[in-house]
């Protein structure tokens, strides 16, 4: 009768499961790093997400002080750049370019952008952004990037 009953009381414990781990356990999240997460830009390759952070970063560090990048924001001390990618030089009715700008002709680009901000008056004499360089490559190129995304959506 013991025995049937150590029986009966094994089989009712291993009816209920395995018991619960006690406190947390350890888990180990493998992710693939085969391809950086990117946006698609709509005008030229994806960009890599961490590149944007970078030109964001450049942006705030560099630019940021004259140049707003929020949807519907008003030009200040320099015009809006949201959306300039694709956009002619000199074209938002609420910022007062420079001759030199409005004669320009030049549709922005991300090269245009770079080789601009690399250094202004080489480009375009006559400019108002005089003074004003990014002598980085890769700031210029994270900043290129970081612009090119905004207003794409």
């Amino acid at each position: 009768m013991a025995l049937s009953t150590i029986a009966i009381a094994a089989m009712t414990l291993n009816a209920c499961g395995p018991p619960e781990p006690e406190g947390p356990t350890e888990q180990i999240i493998v992710r693939d790093r085969g391809a950086p997460d990117v946006v698609a830009t709509g005008t030229e390759a994806p960009i890599e997400v961490g590149l944007l952070t970078v030109g964001k970063t450049a942006f705030e560090a560099n630019c940021a002080i004259c140049h707003a990048v929020d949807v519907g924001a008003s030009s200040g001390i320099g015009p809006s750049l949201n959306g300039v990618v694709g956009r002619p030089a000199a074209s938002l009715d609420d910022f007062a370019y420079s001759n030199a700008m409005q004669a320009s002709g030049i549709t922005w680009t991300t090269g245009e952008i770079d080789a601009y901000i690399a250094n202004p008056t080489a480009m375009l004499p006559g400019t108002s952004m005089a003074g004003v360089m990014v002598t980085n490559a890769q700031d210029r190129n994270a900043i290129t990037a970081y612009l090119e995304i905004l207003g794409s959506d």
